[in-house]
């Protein structure tokens, strides 16, 4: 279907980042569905790398970590509610969604060389 899109051809001619991020977001959201279906610690550095490298394309990326957290967020609650997880699996969890955001600034910051004099500020200049 994205192939067969004139829209999306056409300003692949006009905007030639525009394409790449496409492509890195999808890729990023199904890592993000394959980690939050099972939040275990190499779905979350796959998923990292996946953010990282989205990010790294445009700062628009930064969209695909904020709706991970609230997906989790949200699923928590719903198990919490469902008396479904036991406190040791929660732990685990929000383990492994730390990791994910450890391990998003880590390869953000080797994806980005801009980052590495002054991380901070220049992520906002960028």
């Amino acid at each position: 279907m994205l192939i067969l899109s004139p829209r999306i051809f056409a300003d692949s001619f006009y905007n030639p980042k525009d394409l790449p991020l496409l492509s890195a977001f999808i890729i990023s959201i199904y890592t993000m569905n394959l980690y939050l279906k099972n939040k275990t610690t190499a779905r979350a550095v796959v998923h990292a790398i996946a953010t990282a490298f989205t990010i790294s394309i445009r700062v628009l990326g930064i969209l695909v970590p904020v709706i991970t957290l609230i997906i989790f967020i949200a699923d928590m609650i719903l198990r919490r509610q469902d008396k479904m997880e036991t406190d040791w699996n929660l732990a685990a969890k929000i383990k492994s969604i730390l990791i994910y955001f450890f391990m998003m600034i880590i390869f953000l910051l080797l994806f980005l060389p801009v980052l590495w004099e002054n991380p901070i500020e220049n992520f906002f200049n960028f």
